[in-house]
């Protein structure tokens, strides 16, 4: 790799590691409340990514060797697959070009090492030189100081931000302080969130989660509505679980809340106390009118049970 690429994809690593492990095991329950898309609807996210990619690069051109951070948020082999047509674009268009595949959420042996294999391979078939960095920490759980995120800045020429299968429901809510600093600086992001309007369908499904985990007992959902000042606040709640709701009122929930803007949000549950991260379910226009202050929101593509946003960072905006 070139000394940049190194340098960031080695920063990345050790800031991953010292992500604790409290982080990732917050997060368990809600990855597998995210409802994976079907085969067709898979490839939607990765063709919008490739899209605005390509036109990313017909407005703003790059060194004749950029350094590329490409940030899979969800981890594993979706970010991979979404990862092999971006390298081959990248090898058409430079030569030496440098690719950081940052994979979250993703053990550093077994998947990680077969993610690094083949996309290590496809670089070296296409003139592109290829690091990944994987580690079982959550990208949500990432702190960098202002320094290291300088770093990566001034290194990286092109960065990318690929959030999958609902996995921008992960992302905190309200924001922390200090927003997301490599979201913000992202030039390329294609975000995915569970469609609320889904929700009532996949209640068979968030079931089949509870009486799978031990010490998850029900989900709680709350519905939040902006008010005047388009701030959110609490219209109402339901539970699934023993004695809930949800089946009966999530429906009329959902029903009431469209005459707002409103975001559903899935929290785990355990003897009546949150038992880990919620999922975060934004409706359309309120995704549009700005959910997740460190961007800005170009495009919204629904697909299948998933809304899916294409962006850009504020601060590459500026």
């Amino acid at each position: 790799m070139t000394d940049p690429a190194t340098l960031t994809a080695r920063l990345l690593s050790n800031a991953l590691q010292n992500v604790p492990s409290s982080c990732t095991e917050k997060q368990r329950i809600a990855r597998q409340l995210l409802r994976g898309a079907d085969p067709f609807d898979r490839f939607v996210p990765a063709r919008l990514l490739l899209e605005a990619l390509k036109a990313h690069l017909e407005r703003r051109r790059l060194p004749d060797k950029p350094v590329v951070l490409f940030m899979d948020r969800q981890g594993g082999g979706d970010g991979a697959r979404a990862a092999l047509p971006i390298i081959d674009t990248l090898g058409k268009r430079f030569r030496g070009a440098s690719f950081i595949h940052a994979s979250f959420a993703t053990p550093s042996r077994g998947l990680g090492s077969l993610l690094r294999g083949n996309l290590t391979r496809s670089g070296a078939e296409h003139g592109v030189l290829v690091d990944v960095v994987s580690y079982n920490r959550p990208a949500e759980g990432l702190e960098l100081d202002s320094e290291q995120v300088k770093a990566i800045h001034n290194e990286c020429d092109l960065l990318i931000t690929y959030s999958p299968n609902g996995s921008g429901g992960l992302l905190p809510y309200p924001a922390r302080p200090a927003g997301d600093p490599l979201l913000a600086l992202s030039h390329v992001c294609v975000l995915s969130f569970p469609d609320p309007e889904s929700s009532v369908a996949d209640l068979p499904g968030y079931r089949a989660v509870i009486e799978a985990e031990p010490g998850l007992d029900s989900l709680l959902f709350r519905m939040q509505v902006t008010d005047e000042h388009e701030q959110l606040e609490e219209l109402a709640r339901c539970t699934l679980g023993p004695e809930g709701d949800a089946e009966d009122r999530l429906w009329v929930l959902l029903d009431n809340a469209k005459r707002r803007r409103y975001c559903l949000s899935v929290e785990p549950m355990s003897g009546g106390h949150p038992a880990g991260a919620p999922v975060h379910c934004p409706c359309r226009t309120l995704l549009n009118h700005g959910l997740i202050n460190d961007v800005s929101v170009n495009r919204i593509v629904p697909a299948g049970n998933h809304l899916l946003s294409v962006a850009v960072g504020k601060k590459t905006l500026s």
